[in-house]
């Protein structure tokens, strides 16, 4: 990629090929990998069991999630990194490792409680269920898009649409072309 390419740039020359690609990758990872959470949604409609969204993060699995949809994509963010070139590859960096801290923090935090509940019921209050609750329901979407966005990129970056590049190169010249006077 040229130097001043955007993250919209990239975006714009990705083609179908990239989004159906990733797409596949999405569904796949999705459906398969959650698959204890949909299992446990449907045997407990299964069994007429009375369920909250709190009984599907209490014990920190959407954290948990989300550190194994983030890991992989970082991977495709830093791969190569001295031969290729990834737009934004310090945010994109940046981004994964806030998500995985934040995961490891909030998981360990909950272990701990839980492993102590035994012995001193009382540390059960000490989790704040509606932080959970909020934590939880925002890091797993934003880590699947995430790693989808990553996704595309990487696939645009190993099989890239020459003619969008070309267009936008040419939009870029001109304009730098108009900044020097050459348009007048």
């Amino acid at each position: 990629m040229a130097h001043g390419v955007t993250l919209i740039s990239s975006l714009r020359s990705t083609t179908q090929d990239h989004w159906s690609e990733a797409s596949s990758w999405l569904g796949f990872t999705t459906l398969g990998g959650l698959v204890p959470i949909w299992g446990q949604i449907i045997l407990l409609m299964l069994f007429s069991r009375p369920f909250s969204i709190f009984d599907l993060l209490n014990h920190g699995e959407f954290v948990l999630y989300s550190s194994a949809f983030v890991a992989p994509a970082l991977y495709l963010v830093i791969k190569d990194f001295r031969e290729t070139k990834f737009v934004r590859r310090q945010l994109f960096v940046l981004t994964a490792g806030f998500v995985l801290f934040v995961s490891a923090l909030v998981y360990a935090g909950l272990v701990a409680v839980l492993n102590f509940s035994g012995q001193l019921a009382t540390l059960q209050h000490v989790i704040n269920e509606s932080f959970l609750l909020w934590v939880s329901l925002l890091m797993l979407p934003f880590s699947v898009l995430y790693a989808f966005l990553v996704t595309v990129l990487d696939n645009q970056r190993s099989d890239p649409n020459i003619r969008a590049e070309v267009e936008d190169n040419q939009k870029e010249l001109e304009k730098q072309f108009d900044k020097l006077g050459g348009g007048q």
